[in-house]
């Protein structure tokens, strides 16, 4: 399966709204790397999210492996247990994404999410949020808690995408008529439908890609057809870019085209394990034995400086 990001790539430009949308303004292909989380990496995060442990970290303290990275998994029956099954009103998820934007100075995360749903039609957010960039000012926000009583909040700064923002321009739509639509109540239900997923992919996940013990990575190469005489439709179909999965080396393993294989069930020390959040860091806990032989200690993986 190609990531789902390519899917927005190759649609390329398109008319949306009257105005005219390119995923490349959003998140340049060249520039960006792609991270698939295997299924049992996804579920960690989900976990971690809800967790009581867990607080979002300081804008100093975070960092992304790369400076364009994209984060997406795909929506298990696991991981739908534990959440909606889809967006509000819609068809239930499939997949889920976004591309985050580290900039050095001063030290921020933009983030925007992406969908793809069980009917096979895809979604991006014409919001981005923004983490890091200090007192919004006169600037729309969202304020996010990891608690359901509101502790520990943080806000974060919408603003249109950039494909957005270089639709508008090229249409000439004059900025009051721009700021009457985000108004409307469709745009607001949008807005609040892609800010849930801020903490899962901005801050979870992106903890999760740091985290140097009890996680592994699998590089997947690029796919590129060899066929002469394709149309550039059908090239797009068969071809996808390189990625990389994240996956939990005691539980599962990759081949080099990018299938996982998980061992949960053959032992008895290395199933459903997830990770928690500390002062010095994350760590991968083995909390739950099941199967059989004999279990094994419990242990705690630190992550590394």
């Amino acid at each position: 399966m190609k990531p789902l990001i390519d899917k927005f790539w190759d649609r390329e430009s398109h008319m949306e709204n009257g105005l005219k949308q390119d995923f490349e303004n959003v998140a340049p292909k060249k520039k960006t790397q792609v991270f698939v989380l295997s299924p049992e990496v996804a579920l960690a995060a989900e976990n971690l999210i809800r967790s009581k442990s867990f607080a979002f970290p300081p804008v100093d303290e975070m960092r992304m492996p790369y400076e364009h990275t994209a984060i997406e998994y795909e929506m298990t029956p696991d991981v739908l247990k534990l959440r909606d099954n889809g967006l509000s009103g819609t068809t239930p998820l499939a997949r889920v994404g976004a591309y985050i934007r580290e900039v050095k100075e001063p030290h921020a995360f933009t983030c925007t999410p992406y969908w793809e749903f069980a009917d096979g039609s895809i979604q991006n957010s014409v919001f981005s949020f923004t983490y890091g960039l200090g007192k919004p000012g006169r600037m729309a926000t969202m304020s996010l808690s990891p608690n359901k009583d509101g502790r520990g909040a943080i806000d974060v700064m919408i603003l249109p995408n950039a494909a957005l923002l270089v639709g508008v321009i090229e249409a000439k739509v004059p900025p009051k008529q721009l700021a009457d639509a985000l108004l409307e109540p469709d745009a607001q239900t949008h807005m609040r439908e892609a800010g849930v997923e801020i903490p899962l992919l901005l801050f979870a996940c992106s903890m999760l890609l740091t985290c140097r013990s009890g996680m592994a990575r699998a590089r997947v190469d690029a796919r590129i057809p060899n066929q002469s005489g394709l149309g550039a439709k059908k090239r797009k179909q068969l071809s996808a870019s390189a990625y990389t999965i994240m996956h939990l080396s005691a539980l599962e393993t990759v081949s080099s085209t990018g299938e996982i294989t998980s061992h949960i069930g053959t032992a008895a020390h290395y199933v459903r394990g997830h990770f928690k959040q500390r002062k010095s860091g994350v760590y991968w806990w083995n909390s739950f034995v099941r199967g059989t032989g004999e279990p094994r200690k419990r242990t705690a993986y630190t992550v590394g400086e």
